[in-house]
């Protein structure tokens, strides 16, 4: 926990002070990660993980005023009391916000990154990166609606909205520990439903409906372990069923049946291993065999 504390003060403290260096430093930082080392050598690294929907954010104001803005999961802002920064030497600051007090750091700002270093004992150190707030939002500032996605421990967790550019749902669902479980569905541009299904360990599982377009049933199928397995049926736009055949393994197998559009057999026949075998037969819209093909 206390890591976890220092590891969002330092990502949010460099960026104010390096308010000083130059007014391009100016404005706001956002954080996103922190590498911990020990004897020169990498220890650990922490990643912050903002909500796409409310980014936290540190400001640097030129009066050497730290003001922070954070969110929980939830999108709600957590209150910070401001922090204070002196520049006291080349690319080297004292600040003063939340646990640390009068803290000696040393900041290397690079166009739209920045690095902080602080020493968090005789031969351990903390290097915080961040990124100007500008450069991560105008990378989606063509979408309306930004993703909202609940994360634990920097990993997705819980529930899922993705959005299209025109700020339309794309598709909903949850996560366990960054893997796709239970009901998610899908969406067009337009609002549609366009597929719906279960996840079990981030792969297709159970029964499978897509849609067109406008909303028609399309097909329909079974899943196991992210692949097909079973009975899967095909529709015409008037619902009468268009094909309808099962798989094994993710492969055709056994008998197939297709039909028209007003439910005359079209043809039948039989699959193994995603071959045809045996004689297939093909008939007219009246019922009328029209050829037999031996496979």
């Amino acid at each position: 926990m206390k890591s976890t504390l220092i590891t969002i003060t330092f990502l949010f403290l460099s960026i104010h002070l390096t308010a000083q260096v130059s007014k391009s430093i100016i404005g706001k930082w956002v954080p996103v990660k922190t590498d911990f080392y020990s004897d020169s050598e990498l220890e650990n690294t922490v990643k912050q993980n903002s909500n796409k929907s409310c980014v936290s954010y540190i400001e640097f104001l030129k009066e050497g005023i730290i003001m922070t803005k954070d969110f929980n999961s939830d999108c709600e802002e957590i209150k910070a009391d401001p922090g204070i920064f002196n520049k006291i030497g080349e690319d080297w600051y004292k600040i003063s916000v939340d646990e640390l007090k009068d803290q000696k750091v040393q900041i290397e700002v690079d166009g739209n990154q920045m690095k902080m270093h602080i020493s968090t004992g005789e031969t351990s150190k903390a290097v915080a990166l961040l990124k100007r707030y500008s450069a991560i939002t105008d990378t989606k500032a063509k979408k309306e609606k930004e993703d909202e996605i609940m994360y634990k421990d920097g990993v997705k967790h819980g529930l899922a909205k993705y959005y299209h550019a025109n700020g339309q749902l794309s598709s909903i669902g949850s996560y366990y520990w960054g893997r796709k479980i239970n009901e998610w569905k899908f969406y067009n541009k337009n609002g549609v439903l366009i597929k719906i299904g279960n996840y079990a360990n981030d792969k297709a599982t159970g029964v499978w409906k897509y849609y067109d377009e406008n909303g028609l049933l399309t097909s329909a199928g079974n899943f196991e372990n992210g692949i097909p397995e079973g009975e899967w049926r095909s529709y015409y736009a008037n619902n009468e069923i268009e094909m309808i055949g099962s798989f094994l393994n993710g492969k055709k197998e056994g008998k197939w049946n297709e039909y028209f559009d007003n439910g005359a057999l079209k043809s039948t026949g039989y699959y193994q291993n995603n071959e045809k075998i045996g004689v297939w037969k093909f008939y007219d819209k009246y019922g009328g065999l029209i050829r037999n093909e031996k496979h």
